[in-house]
């Protein structure tokens, strides 16, 4: 079994640390005697008895040494969330049941005793699971080879809505609190790693977000060191205190007794709605988008003929599970008739073909009961090859087919 060693934190501090330079028997008195015992491959846990002239005592301070290898590598542990206050000995017990062996764990960083808020910077895997408060202080990092770097922390964070880059003056994963005289505090981003609630005291606008996964890996899905993350607004909420944070969504929050031009720049934020987008050009390149918070998928011609097709509904994984009873006006029975008559003809198909689809000949498409209060509006068939271009201005199966020029830009309708 890999043995490890846990540069972890008790009561739920992991990560970042902020060090000094000169060790306790240094500072504070004289050896009178020295121990050390193996640990395992690398590392060993010393121990140095020490005589202390400020306060007339023996002090006694206990150390690892680790040398960097393959058999005993850091890691970090501070519970599900980063405002855990889980115990030493809780966190050694999680590791261990994921099959790890832990060698030392040793405190990683400062936290506030109320909400289990570290104060430093933690970063995992490159994601930040918590900026630090400040800019200015001092932290420690491994590589993932396990040697060790002492760095400042120089991280920057800001947002950009509404073509405008806003700083994060309260920071990721921080409890919120408002804006001081050293600007810090205000806008603040909670991710899942942070708490199940935003642990909100006050009256505030929380904006939910859902993070851009369009399955190339061009965004990350956390905020991660040298990467944008980029996200949808799925809601904005005037939130009187604690509210859920998602799991996998993130949760811009501002205090209501910040500036109005802030607050009011949160809650002019635009909401992400779903949409199948089906493109086509003249070449005879076609796809159909399913785009949503959640991110976009792209369906291009398969086995089955060269042909896409969409309905109301989602036919990939971000489909979702619809409620009970809901009215989809006849989606899947829609699709299924384009599907079935575009791989018998689609091959062969022209705009005749097109229009006899459209009006209801091959299958259930448009034919609305009017009674009901709904019915198509209006259709159109293009032949993108050819610049030859249909419009229906009513329901095909009653209305006839008219020419009309085809679109010369994108997003104008004929």
């Amino acid at each position: 079994m890999k043995q490890w060693i846990r540069r972890g934190a008790a009561l739920g501090l992991a990560l970042a640390l902020t060090v000094t330079a000169a060790s306790a028997s240094q500072a504070m008195g004289w050896d009178v005697h020295t121990g050390r015992a193996p640990l395992s491959q690398g590392a060993s846990l010393g121990k140095n008895v020490f005589w202390s002239d400020t306060y007339s005592d023996l002090r006694t301070e206990y150390y690892v040494e680790y040398s960097p290898n393959a058999s005993v590598v850091p890691t970090v542990a501070y519970g599900s969330k980063v405002t855990d206050r889980v115990t030493l000995s809780g966190m050694a017990q999680t590791l261990e049941s994921q099959g790890k062996r832990v060698v030392s764990g040793l405190n990683g960083d400062w936290y506030v005793l109320s909400t289990g808020a570290p104060t430093g910077l933690v970063v995992t895997d490159g994601i930040v699971r918590a900026t630090g408060y400040y800019n200015d202080t001092w932290a420690i990092g491994f590589n993932a080879d396990g040697t060790a770097f002492i760095a400042r922390n120089g991280l920057s964070v800001s947002v950009s809505f509404g073509g405008q880059a806003v700083k994060l003056g309260g920071g990721i994963n921080k409890v919120r609190k408002l804006t001081d005289s050293a600007a810090v505090g205000g806008l603040t981003l909670l991710t899942d790693d942070f708490a199940a609630t935003t642990q909100n005291t006050e009256p505030g606008v929380d904006v939910i977000l859902s993070p851009v996964d369009d399955g190339t890996g061009t965004y990350a899905v956390k905020p991660t060191i040298g990467r944008q993350t980029q996200y949808v607004v799925e809601q904005v909420l005037e939130s009187t205190g604690s509210i859920p944070i998602p799991e996998g969504k993130a949760v811009l929050t501002l205090n209501a007794k910040e500036s109005e031009e802030a607050l009011a720049r949160l809650r002019a934020l635009p909401l992400a709605s779903c949409q199948t987008l089906t493109l086509a050009d003249a070449a005879g390149d076609i796809a159909v988008a399913e785009c949503s918070p959640e991110g976009m998928r792209v369906e291009r011609p398969g086995s089955a003929g060269p042909f896409v097709c969409a309905a109301n509904l989602f036919r990939s994984d971000l489909a979702v599970p619809l409620p009970p009873g809901l009215d989809t006006w006849r989606a899947e029975e829609r699709y299924d008739t384009m599907r079935r008559f575009l791989e018998r003809e689609g091959e062969t198909l022209d705009l005749s073909g097109v229009r006899a689809l459209l009006a209801g000949e091959k299958g259930f498409l448009c034919q609305y009961d009017r009674s009901a209060g709904r019915d198509t509006v209006w259709s159109v068939a293009c032949d993108l090859s050819r610049q030859n271009c249909l419009l229906a201005e009513g329901n095909p199966g009653r209305t006839p087919f008219r020419p009309t020029p085809v679109p010369e830009a994108a997003g104008t309708r004929p």
